[in-house]
């Protein structure tokens, strides 16, 4: 997936050097960071996820529902401590 986020960076890239596409808010860097986070143990998730700017409650949401208990890495009672810790993130951030 990490790859192919790449692939589809450089084709926006093109697209924007040939004037096909605007330039903001293209980087895929953002996208690669996330994908990148689906591979880490829970502890780290835990740790990325407390220092993740930008991304939406939803996105978070699911990389812990991806990586926690689906994944046999977290417990159900962690799984959902994260997701309430991200939520009060994002109510903060709103705030």
């Amino acid at each position: 997936m990490v790859r192919d986020v790449k692939v589809f960076q450089a084709a926006l890239d093109n697209l924007v050097r040939r004037g096909s596409l605007p330039a903001n808010d293209l980087s895929l860097s953002h996208a690669e960071n996330w994908v990148a986070a689906l591979t880490l143990t829970s502890s780290q998730l835990t740790a990325w996820a407390y220092q993740a700017k930008g991304y939406s409650i939803k996105q978070l949401t699911s990389i812990v529902m991806t990586v926690g208990i689906n994944a046999g890495s977290m417990r159900k009672k962690e799984q959902q401590e994260l997701i309430a810790l991200l939520q009060d993130q994002a109510s903060l951030a709103h705030a």
